[in-house]
């Protein structure tokens, strides 16, 4: 049986999927653009801008301030660990 903490992290992961998978149906176009190599993050700022909202707590701080890294790359990278550990993507997005 899972502890109440436990069930309280589930909740939560579960609810950042599906604003997850709401942030890509809303930019399917640019995503999908993303995802098969026609067109870089850097083009297509309403989509980096609701990811960066998204995972603004989960990036690192000098990351997200672009002091330690880059948000760009940071973001891609994360993209590219999802598509390729199946993570909840829409089905009909999902880069083949």
């Amino acid at each position: 049986m899972k502890t109440f903490i436990e069930h309280v992290i589930v909740e939560q992961e579960l609810r950042m999927d599906r604003e997850l998978n709401t942030i890509i149906r809303a930019h399917a176009k640019d995503y999908k653009a993303f995802m098969d190599g026609k067109q870089d993050l850097l083009d297509l700022p309403k989509l980096y801008d609701a990811l960066l909202n998204h995972w603004q707590t989960d990036m690192p701080y000098g990351v997200l301030k672009a002091r330690d890294g880059d948000p760009y790359e940071w973001i891609s990278n994360k993209l590219s660990q999802l598509s390729e550990h199946g993570e909840p993507m829409p089905k009909s997005l999902v880069h083949n």
